[in-house]
């Protein structure tokens, strides 16, 4: 560890170093937080300390906070949902493509929206 930071101090490099756990924080947490806290939680991660206090946070949250995609529907635009059907002069390969299509929205869930527009 005393070399590591003879290396940093001295030779002007620097090293990421991962500290045993990831940080356990909420986004409420970082909001909240105090800016002395931010910069030792950057710092323990070999991270920038630069910028402003609202800088510093959004880092952080962006750093540590994995995103919440659970909570959020798939959004699909309109369009897509409707699956043009094949005509005489389509190629030969549209039936089978509709059919890919067709199965795809059904192992995803998205059978019921295209059904209902």
């Amino acid at each position: 560890m005393e070399s590591k930071k003879k290396l940093i101090n001295n030779g002007g490099a620097s090293v990421f170093q991962m500290p045993l756990h990831y940080p356990r924080y909420t986004q409420k947490d970082y909001e909240i937080m105090q800016e002395y806290q931010l910069d030792r939680l950057l710092n323990e991660y070999g991270l920038p300390t630069n910028g402003d206090l609202a800088y510093k946070r959004k880092f952080a949250m962006g750093a540590f906070l994995w995103p919440t995609y659970h909570d959020q529907e798939p959004t699909i635009p309109d369009s897509s949902l409707h699956v043009c059907y094949p005509s005489r002069h389509s190629p030969p390969y549209s039936k089978q493509l509709i059919k890919i299509v067709d199965f795809v929205y059904r192992m995803l869930g998205l059978h019921k929206m295209y059904l209902s527009n």
